[in-house]
């Protein structure tokens, strides 16, 4: 080479755009032309330093993802860069301008004998790679965003070539069709073989229709065969031609694909779930309608010809108002727009004239439904509409009702047997109980009766005959600040007409008077008790000393009359005994002395007790002792004194040569005394009373018998039973009769 041949290399060499670098066998630079430089900005006198080189060389070797030291020495770097390939693209950082310039590099050898030299010299070219490295880097983010959407969508993508009849599958396709979640190609034929035989069809004729250019893309959603047998699972493939040979012939089709068996049975779901509620808007009482926001009737369910009067086919399309009498069909216009403007539920009530029934009277429920997404439907209003005509009627009754129970002076008050909560109250319980017409009612049961819950009043209603409705049972309404409210009250338990609505009756009569009337006459009978037994029990004996025991010098008349007198006050102070007694167990201060005694012997001593009035009346007694002894816990004087009295009245209304009947036995707990006589028994009309102070029943008394006592025997022997933790009953006598059955405690074992 001569020195004007190279003046014009090198003028060539610094005038090209390409970077030229020439490297000496051992690394170091020989010589880097103006662009070289340039790339790197460095200034054109250090063109001959190896920094370039070390430069290029630390790049790639960073490429090629190998470490070296901090400073590699030049033989290496050397030999990193002869290992970089010929279209590298590396980024190498500016010292002047502090930046990464990107950079193509392709390095080839200098043949030995070109240099004159043992070893061959090394060329490189560089060039500006700045639009190219931005051209990948575009690309790398494309792609890595089309990965992520891909991913986010859980879509697979395949490619058909339609030549060859392969399918490539990516690995999301790939497990969408159970073949594992790798690349791979596949014989079309092997995806169709996984197809349900019924889709096939379809599938093939949605490809034949975008092949014939019908439409632009094919979409189909079909099923596959599932890993646990069957076709369970449910995909949907959509793509489009993306290749075609020069005579316009597609060659390849392109596409994703994705798993939906979620989305199919949500879909079959809310479908079976449509056809439900449609079933049951056709079957409803109620009407139920859709409406546009402007009013017209969409849908209305086949109620409508029976509420309406109208067939549902004859009132499609026509406006809800007009459906309504003149007078009604501004208010409904107003409820509709009002609902589809505050989009708040809306009611209204309008009369209809119906045809061949007159004017009926219906109550319109309106909700706003916002539209569905990807719907072609817009907002919509659901209507249902019921007959409030009975309704109304009810409530015409109720305040009939209302002002008839308003008069009425005992108290009436309804309540949920839920919660309990007063629902209604008429006049007189509004007085008594201070009861506001509208806040009052929010009160409970609990707060007037406390005394007695729910559960107590359940209770009392299931021992009434009907097991809805309790007996007679006295108790006290309260009021915060106000005086008790004795009452004598009735509850009844109403069935409601759905579950949860029954609904509890209480009616109460205020017994105020009727206490205070008892007062008195407690206090009365009190008073004559304590007042007469003393004088009486004087007079019975000075009486008794006279007849029996003083010698008789008085004619055959003034010993009659003796006599007489005698009786006369002997019944005087069982009357006033008696009298006592009922006083002493009202009050609850009855004194008993509970000890163990043989039941057999105790009847044998009643028996004894009432032989005298037996043999006057011609009547027999019997006892029928069982095999074992029964004993059992009571006092033995109130004992013979309940024997006594269900004695004597068996005795009474026993016909003459009968006889009455005494047995006992042992029934686990108690010992049970039954009392038969075989007279007419108890009339229906005085069995309610039959446990009723100073109740006498004189149907069936046998002449000759003493005469009628003072009605408190039954009382006072029941009380005394209930006292020693018995009870008497009463029953009917076969063939006729009557039967008492007193039940008494066995002693504790």
């Amino acid at each position: 080479m001569t020195a004007v041949e190279g003046i014009d290399l090198f003028a060539a060499l610094n005038a090209t755009s390409t970077g030229v670098v020439l490297l000496a066998p051992e690394g170091t630079t020989r010589y880097a032309n103006a662009a070289a430089l340039r790339l790197f900005g460095r200034p054109s006198s250090d063109g001959r330093r190896p920094d370039l080189l070390q430069s290029v060389a630390y790049e790639a070797i960073n490429l090629d993802r190998r470490r070296l030291a901090q400073d590699p020495d030049l033989h290496e770097a050397l030999t990193a860069l002869r290992s970089l390939s010929t279209a590298g693209v590396i980024g190498l950082p500016s010292p002047v301008h502090g930046q990464v310039a990107w950079v193509c590099v392709a390095v080839s050898p200098i043949p030995a004998d070109a240099t004159r030299g043992g070893s061959p010299d090394w060329i490189v070219t560089i060039t500006d790679g700045t639009d190219l490295a931005s051209a990948r880097e575009r690309a790398r983010v494309s792609s890595d965003r089309l990965t992520l959407a891909l991913r986010a969508g859980n879509l697979g993508l395949w490619d058909w070539d339609l030549v060859s009849g392969m399918l490539h599958l990516d690995g999301r396709a790939a497990a969408t069709f159970g073949l594992g979640s790798a690349e791979l190609d596949v014989p079309q034929t092997t995806i169709s073989a996984l197809v349900a035989p019924q889709d096939i069809a379809r599938i093939d004729e949605t490809i034949h229709e975008h092949l014939r250019g019908t439409v632009s893309r094919t979409e189909v959603t079909y099923r596959v065969r599932s890993a646990q047998g069957g076709y369970g699972t449910w995909v949907c493939s959509a793509g489009a031609v993306a290749a075609t040979d020069p005579s316009g012939r597609a060659r390849r089709i392109v596409g994703t694909v994705r798993d939906v068996t979620a989305a199919k049975a949500l879909e079959e779901a809310l479908i079976e779930s449509e056809q439900r509620y449609r079933l049951i808007a056709e079957h409803a009482c109620d009407i139920v309608a859709r409406l546009s926001c402007s009013g017209e009737i969409l849908y209305i369910s086949p109620a409508a010809e029976t509420l309406f009067g109208v067939a549902p086919e004859h009132l499609a399309s026509r406006r809800i108002s007009s459906v309504a009498r003149r007078e009604y069909q501004g208010i409904v216009r107003d409820s509709v727009e009002r609902c589809v403007n505050r989009r708040t539920p809306t009611d209204v009530t309008f009369q209809v004239d119906v045809p061949g029934f007159g004017i009926r009277s219906f109550e319109m429920s309106l909700r706003h439904v916002a539209p569905v997404e990807d719907s072609r439907t817009g907002a919509s209003l659901v209507a249902i509409i019921r007959d409030f005509t009975s309704r109304l009627r009810d409530i015409e009754r109720m305040n009939r009702l209302g002002g008839i129970l308003d008069r009425a002076h005992d108290l009436v008050l309804t309540a949920c047997p839920i919660a309990g909560v007063i629902t209604y109250a008429n006049r007189s319980a509004r007085d008594k109980l201070a009861l506001d017409l509208v806040a009052g009612l929010g009160l409970t049961m609990g707060g007037i009766v406390p005394q007695m819950d729910l559960e107590t009043i359940r209770s009392l209603c299931k021992q009434g005959n009907d097991r809805r409705t309790s007996p007679p049972v006295e108790t006290e309404f309260l009021r915060e600040g106000r005086t008790p409210v004795p009452v004598e009250v009735v509850f009844q338990m109403i069935d409601g007409l759905q579950a949860g609505t029954d609904t509890v009756v209480v009616i109460a009569r205020d017994i105020s008077a009727r206490r205070e009337i008892e007062e008195v006459r407690q206090d009365l009978i009190s008073t004559l008790s304590h007042e007469l037994r003393t004088p009486l029990s004087s007079l019975h004996a000075a009486l008794d000393i006279v007849v029996h025991d003083l010698p008789s010098d008085l004619s055959l008349e003034a010993g009659q009359m003796l006599e007489v007198a005698l009786r006369s006050s002997g019944r005087l102070i069982a009357l006033t005994n008696d009298l006592l007694d009922i006083s002493r167990i009202e009050a609850g201060v009855l004194d008993l002395q509970l000890a163990t005694h043989d039941l057999s012997g105790l009847l044998r001593d009643a028996i004894e007790t009432v032989s005298p009035l037996a043999r006057t009346g011609a009547v027999s007694l019997s006892l029928i002792e069982g095999g074992s002894a029964v004993n059992v816990m009571v006092d033995a004087d109130r004992f013979l004194q309940i024997a006594g009295n269900l004695l004597n009245n068996a005795i009474k209304f026993s016909p003459t040569g009968s006889t009455v009947e005494v047995a006992f036995q042992d029934c686990h707990d108690v010992a049970e005394v039954r009392i038969v006589d075989h007279g007419c028994g108890v009339s229906a009309d005085f069995l309610p009373r039959l446990f009723t102070k100073f109740a006498k029943d004189s149907h069936g008394w046998q002449a000759g018998r003493p005469t009628a006592g003072t009605g408190l025997g039954l009382p006072i022997a029941r009380a005394l039973a209930e006292a020693m933790g018995g009870a008497i009953h009463h029953e009917d006598t076969p063939g006729g009769g009557a039967t008492f059955v007193l039940a008494i405690p066995l002693e504790q074992r």
